[in-house]
């Protein structure tokens, strides 16, 4: 079996921009509606130019979507990220998240 380098790189930054996009509560701003690039910066409390790259990235992975007018919005297909859904893998991505990296990241040891 082969294994293509850039999926296996992609999916560790997936994994992260994941966890990060749960800990800033994204799905949430979003739930009620389409937020802009300013509001979620102002919600979250990031850079704004460092959260546009983030969800530059989960909109090509469909896990957000940016609208015509700029906007970001929550696709039905990634509600799972919503705490409070039936099926929500947020509790994994956060809890479990941080302590599976800080273990890899010291796989050395």
């Amino acid at each position: 079996m082969s294994i293509n380098q850039f999926d296996l790189l992609e999916t560790i930054v997936l994994s992260r921009a994941l966890f990060t996009a749960a800990e800033f509560n994204l799905a949430e701003h979003l739930e009620h509606g389409p937020q802009s690039l300013a509001a979620l910066a102002t919600l979250t409390g990031a850079d704004a130019a460092t959260l546009a790259r983030l969800l530059y990235f989960l909109c090509l992975k469909n896990i957000f979507t940016r609208e015509q007018d700029g906007t970001y919005s929550l696709p039905t297909d990634s509600y799972h990220l919503l705490e409070h859904h039936g099926a929500s893998i947020k509790p994994f991505l956060v809890h479990d998240d941080e302590t599976r990296w800080n273990s890899f990241g010291n796989l050395s040891y």
